[in-house]
Order: structure tokens, then sequence, then C-alpha cells
């Protein structure tokens, strides 16, 4: 049984949760439909180059870079999940103090997606 004191954070850290199994929801449903429009693209002309669709890269290329980025946000989010189960049963603070630490730092993301996602946007002309 948790303090009265903890009900209210708990929950908050649930809604936190819950917005962010969302987000990797729709990276997953991104994800199946680059991958469709992948094997559409390799069905329809399998025997051409593939089309470039915006600057330099094609459909394959955009499959990749979601599946990529969605894989590492889903491990996350595995972590996190698995961090806000114990944070609240945590019984001394130097165990609060890790789980802090392995909510604030994301290990299975890290710089190189940030690249990742810049280049998707300025792919796209999202960004420039």
């Amino acid at each position: 049984m948790l303090p009265d004191s903890l009900l209210p954070l708990c929950e908050k850290l649930e809604t936190v949760l819950e917005r962010m199994e969302k987000v990797v929801a729709r990276l997953n449903t991104v994800v199946e439909m680059s991958r469709g429009v992948a094997a559409l693209e390799k069905f329809n002309k399998p025997e051409s180059s593939s089309i470039i669709l915006f600057q330099t890269w094609d459909v394959g290329r955009f499959a990749e870079v979601f599946t990529e980025i969605s894989d590492k946000y889903s491990q996350e989010m595995k972590l996190k999940h698995n961090v806000a189960e114990n944070i609240c049963h945590a019984t001394d603070r130097n165990t609060v103090m890790f789980y802090s630490a392995c909510w604030l730092h994301q290990v299975y993301v890290n710089n190189g997606d940030d690249i990742l996602l810049e280049s998707v946007l300025l792919e796209t002309c999202h960004k420039t």
C-alpha cells in the first residue's frame, strides 16, 4: 500500500506513461505504413530503381529509419514501465535516486537518433 502523498504522483506518472505509449503506437503505425508503401513500390517496379519521393531517399530508406527509431523508443518505453512500476515502492533514497536517473537518462535513445529524426525532417522539407 502506498502512502497517500505518493498517490497523486503515481497517477501523474501513469498519465505520462500513457502518453508515451500513444507516441510509440503512432511510431509503430508509421513503420507499418512505410513498410507497406516500400513493399508496394517493390511489387510495382521490381526491375527498376526506386522512386525518390522527397529529396534523396527512397521509400525503403524511410522504412528503415522509422523502424530503427521505433525499435529504440519501444525499448525505452519498456524501461520506463519498469521504472514506473518500481519507483513508488522504493524504500530508501538511493533506490529512488537510481530510478530517477534511469527515468531521466534515455539509455536506448541517443544523439544518433536525433540526427535520424532531423534527417527525416530535412528529407521531407519540413525543416530547412
